[in-house]
């Protein structure tokens, strides 16, 4: 279960990332606050259940992972 829990955590943490990036830069109908944090909430959580597969260190790593690949992938759309 470790192997595959962890992969669709990271492919949940990219579309969480994703999620936020166009939250903050795309238009919305809800406020941006209001997205932005419920979206890092998820994030958090999602960390927490990503440390007990990787440890807190490596989930920390993948969370900013994620958000870099997030930034990186729409500076170039």
């Amino acid at each position: 279960m470790g192997g595959s829990e962890v992969a669709k955590l990271r492919q949940q943490l990219d579309e969480i990332c994703t999620a936020m990036h166009r939250g903050l830069h795309d238009y919305a109908t809800v406020g941006k606050h209001a997205i932005i944090t419920h979206k890092y909430e998820l994030l958090g959580k999602t960390q927490e259940i990503l440390a007990r597969y990787v440890g807190k260190e490596q989930a920390f790593q993948e969370v900013l992972d994620a958000l870099n690949r997030s930034e990186k992938a729409n500076a170039l759309a």
